[in-house]
């Protein structure tokens, strides 16, 4: 919210976010683009989303960045998204994820822990195992 308003733009996004797979963990840092899913935005400069079932947001983000003043932020550790094995997109779209990611580790455990301090990682691991 402070960038939306201190640089004035209709909406701003993260460039990169943080990826976690709870499977094993593995984690990654998104390659760089707009994110739709972290998009924060004036409400009155966001376009009705399409009745899709999935990808509904791509639409509304391009519009905000065709049509408005769109401001982007790098910093990946503000959104975690899991992956879990019930996310609206398969495997192999977060396989694809990984190969293209910015960063991968491997192994996670230091930087599961530098997330920790911020947001529940534990717990959400814990929450979200999802099918196997």
């Amino acid at each position: 919210m402070g960038v939306l308003l201190d640089a004035e733009v209709d909406a701003c996004f993260l460039e990169r976010w943080t990826i976690l797979w709870t499977d094993g963990p593995r984690v990654a840092i998104g390659t760089r683009r707009l994110w739709e899913g972290s998009m924060v935005a004036r409400r009155d400069a966001i376009a009705a989303y399409p009745a899709l079932r999935r990808g509904e947001d791509s639409p509304v983000a391009e519009a905000l960045v065709n049509g408005g003043k769109v401001a982007l932020l790098d910093l990946p550790e503000l959104y975690v998204y899991l992956v879990h094995g019930s996310n609206t997109f398969d495997s192999a779209h977060f396989d694809a994820h990984w190969e293209a990611a910015t960063l991968r580790f491997e192994d996670p455990n230091a930087h599961l822990e530098y997330l920790q301090n911020r947001v529940p990682i534990a717990e959400a691991l814990a929450a979200n195992r999802g099918p196997r």
